[in-house]
């Protein structure tokens, strides 16, 4: 892109790399791709990782991204939900309670959902 078209990538362009990585299912690639960045990831780049960490099933790699993400962004209650969920759906209900029980602990809320239709 650099070579070619002069132009510099930014963190959206990283960050849409990883999403395009991680929903073909090339999760490692797409980790390996967010470890050599020259810049700092951001919460998109992880995010779009551990939201295809739920499509793919890869629990180990979702404890990963989790973790950069309640760093990147404390208070975003949706990454708490996110990982709690993968870890419901992989029947690790322990782990599952721990994430819930964290959120309560940090005053994390989320709040319901709701449809104008």
């Amino acid at each position: 892109m650099s070579r070619d078209y002069s132009i510099e990538p930014d963190r959206d362009h990283y960050s849409c790399m990883v999403d395009v990585l991680s929903r073909a299912g090339r999760l490692e690639e797409a980790y390996e791709f967010i470890q050599k960045m020259p810049i700092e990831p951001t919460a998109g780049a992880w995010g779009a990782l551990l939201g295809a960490c739920r499509v793919h099933k890869n629990v180990e790699l979702a404890k990963i991204a989790a973790d950069r993400l309640f760093v990147i962004e404390p208070d975003n209650p949706g990454n708490y939900v996110l990982l709690s969920n993968i870890f419901a759906t992989a029947k690790l209900w322990d782990e599952a309670s721990e994430i819930r029980k964290l959120m309560r602990d940090r005053g994390i809320t989320k709040e319901p959902g709701c449809s104008w239709v």
